[in-house]
């Protein structure tokens, strides 16, 4: 079981507490995500949207929660105003999906067994996917590119040439070799 560490403020007072969870998305990695977006209707019947970012949706399973304790700071916590989520340094502030209710659910439908699962919305918009290059994969990265081409004149792109004449860091782009790379397309 993971850990994580919930804190949330109430009268001035921050309470913070280790909690177990089955499984969590979104803590290490994005798994799911809001847009926050807005869809324009044009006179003429055609429709655009303007993105502004995306809000992390965090999912955590507490499992069973048979503590009292811990079943009373959960209550809490969903009622703060202020929230934290964190694991590892990230620290997310996190508001309720649905703020009107919360269910437990009875595992195996005995009572006796509350089983705390919770949706949570990060409250900070992003317009970043949040990871990072892993070593060995920054040579193959090259960020924002403008294409210019169109569906009847396609604009071709070669490693090394044009807009791609050094990847992000300024270096030439390592050279493919069939007996060293596989190629799935």
């Amino acid at each position: 079981m993971d850990t994580l560490t919930l804190a949330y403020t109430t009268g001035g007072t921050t309470y913070e507490r280790d909690m177990s969870v089955l499984s969590h998305h979104s803590i290490d990695a994005p798994d799911e995500w809001q847009r926050i977006a807005v869809l324009h209707e044009h006179l003429n019947g055609s429709l655009s949207e303007d993105a502004n970012g995306a809000r992390l949706v965090l999912a955590l399973d507490f499992g069973v929660v048979r503590s009292e304790i811990d079943k009373q700071f959960l209550f809490d916590f969903l009622l703060a105003m202020t929230r934290e989520v964190r694991r590892s340094g990230k620290v997310f502030l996190p508001m309720m999906e649905n703020p009107r209710t919360f269910t437990n659910e009875w595992l195996r439908i005995f009572k006796r067994s509350p089983r705390y699962k919770l949706r949570l919305v990060n409250s900070v918009v992003t317009k970043t996917f949040g990871l990072r290059p892993q070593e060995g994969e920054v040579p193959y990265i090259k960020l924002n590119v403008v294409v210019t081409g169109t569906l009847d004149s396609p604009e071709l792109f070669t490693t090394n040439v044009g807009k791609l004449l050094t990847d992000q860091t300024g270096q030439s782009y390592p050279t493919f070799s069939d007996a060293k790379h596989v190629h799935g397309i």
